[in-house]
């Protein structure tokens, strides 16, 4: 039964703060990766296809998104991915 969901993605860093922008990392550059990594690769599309994986579950998720982000985002804790206001997966790298 194929059907939608709109997930809510967060993202935790940890690091040093650049002391001449006073942010971990620039939110431009990071929206860029995001766009470049992610979502130009899975917005409205079959999860299922478009991560071979036949049940890409919210713990799945997770940690496909951080195995993906890890290398472009210095200081990448963990990723959330929420599938309701109260059911979420967390996926500690």
């Amino acid at each position: 039964n194929l059907h939608g969901h709109t997930y809510k993605i967060e993202l935790g860093l940890q690091g040093h703060m650049n002391p001449e922008t006073n942010m971990l990392i620039d939110t431009g550059e990071l929206d860029k990766v995001w766009e470049e990594v992610i979502n130009s690769k899975h917005d409205h599309r079959h999860l299922n296809e478009t991560m071979d994986e036949p049940n890409p579950t919210m713990e799945f998720m997770a940690k496909y998104i951080y195995d993906e982000l890890a290398p472009f985002v210095p200081g990448l804790q963990y990723v959330d991915v929420w599938e309701t206001q109260s059911a979420k997966a967390r996926y500690i790298g």
